[in-house]
């Protein structure tokens, strides 16, 4: 009787006037909210009076970090991932210059010594007996001597370890010839330095363009008024390149300005993918501004949907501005978090 009754008077409050409906109005036009990052950079927009995604403010209400309007500078965390320093050229705590060499330190915490370093402890019995291992014997490499590419006349490609062969020799990849330091030509600081992030670019090094995608170690940035004369000074002689069709760029490679000189770095090396699920990530192209960016699939990169402002004060000029809007990106690629929990692009 009690259920009967409930029913009669849902009813009858249904049909009356002046009853008011249960369920919200749907939103039929919603008004946008433009979500900026703390450089003010548009990175999307919300209706609906939903809030703008962590890392992001509502763009009416946005007045830009100071290091938004200072020229870049780069330094490693102890896993050598890229971070900002401050506008006077400060690394964070625990941070150090930038070096294309960089290597981790113990303090990383995902450091791994090897067996090279393994201390008294950890030696074993047998530690100081070579026996029948041809390198229990071998000497340390040390860091003294280190592996450089060949051919690389501006000292732009990162330095490899040395390998300790069989009989005690040190030995370098193919490409690369060992050495205690490598000493750029002197034309290589003209064509390398730099005032802010636009004027340099990402090019590949040596003279031979690469027939597969580049990694770091095989590019090199530039100014871009120094492009020219570089292409001169690597082909100056005679040089056979691979007949092949030449790679496409990879756009995780980026040039950025740092301390007046022309640095490259793969957005993978920094903490700007670092991510444990998808939904940290998100498409950006791979330019300063958004608006009138590349979309094409092929020139995307992936970041955590809070790195905006790192990236933009890696590859903007310091007074550059970017308009307010938010690109349409295809629906044929989508942002994820890879295997080895970094930000990256794959296809639908």
């Amino acid at each position: 009787m009690r259920r009967a009754r409930l029913w009669g008077a849902l009813t009858w409050c249904a049909l009356a006037t002046g009853c008011p409906d249960p369920t919200p109005p749907p939103c039929v036009e919603p008004v946008s909210t433009l979500c900026v990052d703390s450089c003010c950079n548009a990175v999307t927009s919300v209706g609906c009076g939903a809030p703008c995604p962590r890392g992001t403010t509502p763009a009416e209400f946005c007045e830009p970090d100071d290091r938004c309007m200072c020229p870049a500078h780069l330094c490693h965390d102890p896993c050598c991932d890229v971070v900002a320093g401050s506008c006077d050229g400060v690394c964070p705590p625990g941070a150090r210059d930038f070096s294309p060499s960089c290597e981790p330190t113990p303090e990383c915490p995902f450091f791994d010594a090897g067996p090279e370093d393994a201390g008294p402890e950890d030696a074993g019995p047998d530690a100081g007996d070579a026996g029948d291992d041809p390198d229990a014997g071998c000497p340390e490499p040390g860091p003294m001597l280190r592996c450089y590419a060949d051919g690389d006349t501006c000292c732009t490609r990162p330095a490899l370890r040395a390998e300790m062969s069989g009989e005690c020799d040190l030995t370098c990849p193919a490409g690369y010839s060992l050495g205690a330091e490598c000493r750029p030509d002197a034309i290589c600081e003209d064509v390398r330095a730099c005032e802010d992030n636009g004027d340099c670019v990402v090019t590949h090094a040596g003279c031979c363009e690469p027939c597969t995608t580049p990694e770091l170690r095989d590019v090199v940035a530039l100014a871009s008024a120094g492009v020219g004369p570089y292409r001169e000074m690597e082909c100056a002689d005679p040089v056979a390149c691979p007949d092949c069709e030449p790679a496409p760029p990879n756009p995780r490679l980026v040039a950025t300005c740092n301390v007046n000189r022309c640095e490259a770095f793969d957005v993978h090396d920094t903490l700007m993918t670092r991510c444990s699920s998808d939904d940290e990530c998100r498409l950006r192209v791979r330019g300063c501004c958004e608006c009138g960016g590349d979309l094409r699939p092929e020139a995307l990169v992936a970041l955590r949907r809070d790195a905006e402002s790192d990236y933009v004060t890696l590859i903007c000029n310091a007074s550059e501005g970017c308009d307010a809007c938010v690109p349409t990106y295809p629906d044929t690629v989508e942002a994820f978090c890879n295997p080895t929990g970094r930000c990256d692009v794959r296809a639908r």
